[in-house]
């Protein structure tokens, strides 16, 4: 090749990477960056998407979530949301970067457990940072107060506003303006916008999800997740918690929302370095899920993990294992078990697993959490597992070991003793780490789990009368919409998973879900599913179908199996804890039995007797703490919401009783007086230190008194009054001494009496003799009315479920719809909501 075509090639080749170069930087300088790509890394959750005000707007245009902004909690947020976003919309240019360009709202967690929120949106245009206060004060004049300071080179402005006295930060950047309450947010989210021109963005790599530029998007960190979440639940949530920690680094969701429905489909990203547990499905063909036509009803949920043979995929659980440095500890485990029964299973029962996994959790009234989870395994090889099932239970009772997981259910043939304890944590990961293999049965090619009989027997029952999911018609609905084929599904049940919640969740998320139960029970089924991958890309979607269209009719709530008999009526009280009504019963063994609405028993207390009073609430420390209050023959209590003794209660009764404590406040200042008609002419008083009063210590009364206390006033005196066995009416002062002021109507013999105030200067007595019933009203400054009333028609309620033997009717938990507290005859409480 001659040196002048060596020279032209030479400037041709220098134009044309002069010109690739000023293309590359000139797209660089044009490039409008999406706020997404910037914000900073303590992300929880974020919602992107253009025309940003409109779509806020019409956000809850969907029937469904008309529905959930009943919920106090998230219409809270969502109007804070609109609040901010109308604040700036209240400017025609800044209205209009919301209509034409992207706009992100972001939820930020901090390693104090506070939360911040950030809002991103390209501004269209460069904005001079110089301008900014007359930029605001121009459209807000007189609002805002403004102060500015350096970051680095950049200028962020600090603004208290006049009109409703909040403050937010704000900054301009690269046609970008970031806007939060906490200034340290935009100063992060200037920091990695600067970092950006040398950094790709993570966030790039899922940019492919977005294939609608007109879409709503949702991401999520799950490390940030956990850290928000942390301080949400209690610590026995601890294990769950770094689960999610290390699922995945974070996930790109694009949101289609229908009155019916709810579909995210998008892509979740593992770690570049680091194996987390969706890498776990590396190199794995999605399958379809063999076990979702056996599942029975009544779950909160169901993970099922699906792989292509078990031997090849126990690699990557291996690989798991060692990244979050459990393998060592998981196979000593398993070692463990193999030299006490001398048997070695481990590779044996490997070698039979089929494709599936799951780990299941149920809702079954008066069972505790702990005992409701099962896991399933697809075999291979039925035979060859009940054989070696078999032979491990041989090889212990050769070795005369303590058997410490004898149940009841021994009898039932199918249900068999397993000696496999924690160790499918060693073949399935940490996701089912706590679910110990004490009892197993095996049903078509599915062996399950579980460290108690009783749940087992559930699913056995449900089986044989083909209680199954897959005949509830909208859940066939809900499994049309799923994908046929995953690696990972998680099956939610929200008609039960919110009870599953409260075992959790702090006080404050306690009362907040109680009280929304219905709200959150609207969305029926979700599902979650995620698909193998071979870059650490997986593609996943969430689904969520809402039950708008279900039946009003009446419905079992649950039944929970009591030792014995009602014994009382059941009671429905408020627990100052929880911030939610709740139901005290007590059975024929004088066992109390404190109840959830949702069937969990949160306490169980004995005592001495059967309980004679209606339990009542009171507060005694004026700290909105409420206390219940009540007695049995022998003793007056006073408990909490634990069921814990107040000090200085319970108090013996002198004389016994056979009638209700009466209650009184004198002065409406909490200073409660306690009064307990006693046998053998005595009646006892007690104040809130649980001390006998003086004058009542106890009192001494003739006749004798056959009826509680009740407090009046007449003449501005305060006195107690109750029937006594002559038939008429005793008084008596707060002081002990009696009050004769008063005349009876010494014609009549009353068999029992009801005595209210009327007013502040007369009082009611409606009595029963053996004519019938009368009607007194007692008067201070009028002569006292007399009259005959006719014997009350008692009505009893109309209702499709027939109660047996005592029960509790009504608006008991101040909704619009009546409820039905019972036992029947097997000794089970039933709770029906009545609609």
């Amino acid at each position: 090749m001659n040196k002048q075509l060596l020279s032209i090639l030479s400037v041709v080749i220098s134009i044309l990477l002069a010109l690739v170069a000023w293309l590359y930087f000139n797209r660089i300088d044009e490039k409008r960056i999406n706020p997404a790509q910037v914000l900073p890394d303590n992300m929880v959750l974020a919602l992107e998407l253009n025309q940003s005000h409109q779509k806020l707007l019409n956000l809850d245009d969907p029937t469904f979530m008309h529905r959930l902004l009943q919920n106090d909690a998230l219409k809270e947020g969502y109007q804070e949301l609109l609040f901010i976003d109308s604040l700036l919309q209240e400017n025609s240019i800044i209205g209009n970067w919301f209509n034409k360009g992207k706009a992100v709202y972001s939820l930020h967690t901090f390693e104090n457990g506070t939360v911040g929120f950030l809002l991103g949106v390209q501004t269209l245009e460069e904005v001079d940072s110089e301008n900014a206060l007359d930029f605001f004060q121009k459209h807000f004049p007189g609002r805002f107060k403004m102060s500015k300071r350096k970051l680095m080179s950049e200028t962020l402005f600090d603004f208290t506003d006049f009109k409703t006295n909040q403050t937010f930060t704000v900054a301009f950047k690269n046609k970008l303006m970031f806007f939060s309450p906490d200034g340290s947010l935009v100063e992060l989210a200037i920091l990695k916008l600067n970092k950006l021109i040398y950094d790709k963005p993570q966030e790039d790599q899922l940019g492919f999800v977005k294939s609608n530029l007109e879409g709503m998007y949702f991401h999520i960190n799950y490390e940030n997740l956990r850290g928000f979440l942390k301080y949400q639940v209690n610590a026995e949530l601890g294990l769950e918690m770094n689960l999610l920690a290390k699922f995945a680094e974070r996930s790109v969701y694009e949101v289609k929302l229908d009155d019916e429905d709810m579909m995210l489909k998008g892509a979740a990203l593992t770690h570049a370095t680091q194996f987390q547990f969706l890498d776990l499905m590396n190199a794995q063909a999605p399958i379809p899920n063999t076990l979702v036509d056996d599942l029975p009803i009544g779950l909160n949920f169901a993970i099922t993990l699906g792989f292509n043979g078990y031997a090849n995929w126990h690699k990557n659980v291996n690989e798991y294992l060692l990244s979050s440095k459990n393998y060592n500890t998981y196979k000593t485990y398993v070692d463990s078990i193999e030299n006490a029964l001398q048997i070695k299973f481990s590779e044996k029962l490997a070698a039979n697993f089929g494709n599936h996994a799951a780990l299941l959790s149920f809702d079954e009234p008066g069972l505790w959490k702990d005992s409701s989870y099962v896991v399933a395994i697809e075999l291979n090889d039925v035979n060859a597992v009940s054989s070696l099932l078999r032979e491990m239970d041989v090889a212990h009772k050769k070795r005369d070991a303590q058997d410490s997981t004898k149940q009841p259910l021994d009898s039932l043939f199918y249900i068999k003793h397993c000696h496999l304890g924690d160790a499918m944590k060693f073949y399935f990961t940490d996701l089912v780490e706590g679910v110990f293999a004490n009892r197993y049965v095996i049903h078509h090619n599915y062996l399950y789990l579980a460290n108690n009989a009783s749940i087992l027997n559930v699913m056995e029952s449900r089986w044989k009368n083909e209680q199954l999911q897959n005949k509830q018609e909208n859940f066939n609905a809900f499994q049309e919409r799923l994908s046929p084929q995953s690696n990972i599904e998680i099956l939610i049940f929200n008609e039960h998973t919110p009870k599953y919640l409260l075992n959790y969740v702090t006080r404050h998320w306690f009362s907040k879900i109680h009280q929304n139960m219905g709200t959150l029970k609207r969305a029926q089924f979700t599902g979650v599913q995620f698909a193998g991958s071979n870059d650490k890309v997986f593609a996943t979607q969430i689904y969520t179908r809402f039950n708008l269209s279900k039946a009003q009719r009446d419905e079992q709530v649950w039944a929970i199996q009591l030792d014995t008999g009602l014994a009382i009526k059941p009671a429905v009280v408020f627990h100052s804890q929880f911030a939610t009504n709740v139901i005290l019963v007590q059975d024929y063994k004088h066992k109390l039995y404190l109840i959830d609405r949702e069937g969990k028993i949160l306490w169980t207390k004995i005592l001495d007797s059967k309980i004679l009073s209606e339990i009542t609430e009171i507060e005694l420390y004026n700290n909105s703490e409420k206390q219940f209050v009540f007695n049995t023959s022998h003793q007056l209590f006073i408990i909490d919401c634990k069921g814990n003794n107040i000090s200085g209660w319970p108090v013996w009764i002198p004389t016994s009783t056979n009638y209700p404590v009466s209650i009184i406040e004198p002065n409406q200042d909490r200073n409660y007086q306690f009064f307990l008609t006693g046998m053998y002419f005595k009646v006892s008083g007690f104040n809130a230190q649980g001390r006998l009063i003086s004058g009542w210590n106890p009192r001494e009364v003739w006749p004798n008194l056959k009826a509680s206390m009740s407090l009046i006033k007449f003449k501005g005196e305060q006195l107690l009054a109750a029937l006594n066995e002559k038939g008429q009416i005793s008084y008596f002062k707060l002081n002990g001494t009696a009050f004769t002021e008063i005349p009876g109507d010494t014609n009549s013999t009353w068999f029992e009496a009801k005595i209210t105030q009327q007013d502040t200067g007369s009082f009611k007595i409606i009595a029963r003799d053996s004519m019938g019933v009368c009607s007194y009203v007692i008067s201070s400054t009028k002569p006292s009315k007399f009259e005959k009333l006719e014997n009350p028609i008692i009505e009893e309620p109309q209702m499709s479920v027939k109660p047996i033997g005592i029960y509790s009717y009504g608006n008991l938990f101040k909704e619009a719809d009546n409820w039905l507290i019972f036992a029947d005859e097997t000794h089970k409480l039933n709770l029906y909501h009545l609609k």
